[in-house]
């Protein structure tokens, strides 16, 4: 028997369906605004405690401008990962926490996914691939 029809069986079909349920919920833009550096470094430092943008900006002064920085929380706030909030005249920026929660959550879904899917492939690999 074929090695791709035993590793797949009762799978085969239900891998794509699998691979587009996910497809819907602005994933795309999610992982887009997570695939940057400085705004995963940004939110990681918002996890702390709730900051302004000056406090942001400030491990940054060296390697970007402000208006980078800027674009940066602007971006973050369009895509729902924080809010900001104006305080006199200084705006303090808050971390969301529901695109993480989604992001995670595919990301468990799927690592749930493989890991089933290779514990089979161990199964029959120690069963001699027969």
């Amino acid at each position: 028997m074929c090695v791709y029809n035993i590793l797949t069986k009762d799978v085969k079909e239900d891998i794509l369906n699998h691979m587009v349920k996910y497809t819907g919920e602005n994933l795309d833009s999610i992982f887009a605004v997570l695939a940057d550096s400085t705004r995963r470094d940004i939110l990681k430092r918002l996890l702390e405690n709730r900051m302004t943008a000056g406090q942001i900006y400030e491990p940054y002064s060296c390697s970007i401008s402000p208006p980078a920085l800027s674009k940066h929380l602007k971006i973050l706030e369009k895509a729902d990962f924080v809010t900001r909030t104006k305080r006199g005249r200084e705006h303090v920026f808050t971390i969301k926490f529901a695109n993480i929660k989604r992001a995670k959550s595919y990301i468990d879904y799927y690592a749930e996914f493989w890991t089933h899917n290779l514990d089979r492939l161990e199964e029959y690999l120690k069963k001699g691939g027969e």
